[in-house]
Formats: structure tokens, C-alpha cells, sequence
């Protein structure tokens, strides 16, 4: 029975193995950001660049956000493998004190729940409108 056991085991390990080596990877150049001391209504976005680094196109499917404060932009088409973008994350700089967040990426690939950080701290002192700089 072992002896008869032993090639299944062995197929189901080769085609796992061969399907997930053509499958999606998100690779992100950094999972975390910290924007130090700002002061409230400051500019808090940070946008966190990826790669496709697997051998089939990408698709995020959702960015989940753990609180109300923090807002996720993502890409709605497939990213072919090679090529890059981002993912922006905005926190609400109308909150004083520190923060600490987390967004999680999922995706069709085979790191397919990634987590994202953004920390930092708020003052209680409005930016004036001539500090503002606008894109």
C-alpha cells in the first residue's frame, strides 16, 4: 500500500510545485512608511511601490483597511509580470497624536495577503495655508 501510495504523492508535489512557480508575485520596494512629526491638516499619503516579480499577470482584488482613517488607492487592471505600480494609502491628518496603521494588499499571488504600515505623529497645530504645497 505504501509502494502504491508513494507516485501520487510525488504527482500532487510536482504539480503544485509547477503551478505555483507560474503564478503572480507582488514584491513592494518597502511595507512601511513613517511620516515623523506633521502638523494637523498635513499632507499624509505615501504611495508604495510594487512589482509584479512572478510569471502571471497581477490583479489586487481589494486593500483592506483596518480603521475609517486611512483611505487605499490600488490599480483595477491585471499589472503584467514585470511591470510596477503602487498602491497610495492616506491617513486623516485631522486626528492628533500618534497612529500607527495597517493596510493589507490581497491579490492573486502567491504572497497574497500583504500588509502595509504607516506611522507617525500629529500635532495640534494647524498647517497655514502658505505651508501647503500643492502637486
Amino acid at each position: 500500500m505504501k509502494k502504491l501510495f508513494a507516485p501520487f504523492v510525488l504527482l500532487a508535489f510536482f504539480f503544485t510545485a509547477s503551478a505555483q512557480s507560474d503564478s503572480a508575485e507582488i514584491t513592494f520596494a518597502k511595507t512601511s512608511h513613517d511620516f515623523g512629526t506633521l502638523k494637523k491638516n498635513g499632507p499624509t499619503t505615501v504611495k508604495f511601490e510594487f512589482q509584479n516579480t512572478g510569471k502571471a499577470p497581477l490583479v489586487i482584488s481589494e486593500v483592506q483597511r483596518t480603521c475609517g482613517c486611512t483611505t487605499p488607492h490600488f490599480p483595477d487592471q491585471a499589472i503584467n509580470p514585470g511591470a510596477k505600480n503602487f498602491v497610495e494609502v492616506h491617513f486623516d491628518s485631522t486626528r492628533i497624536g500618534a497612529f500607527t496603521k495597517t493596510v493589507y494588499v490581497h491579490s492573486n499571488a502567491k504572497n497574497n495577503n500583504v500588509p502595509l504600515t504607516i506611522k507617525g505623529t500629529i500635532l495640534d497645530e494647524p498647517v497655514k495655508p502658505a505651508e501647503i504645497k500643492k502637486d
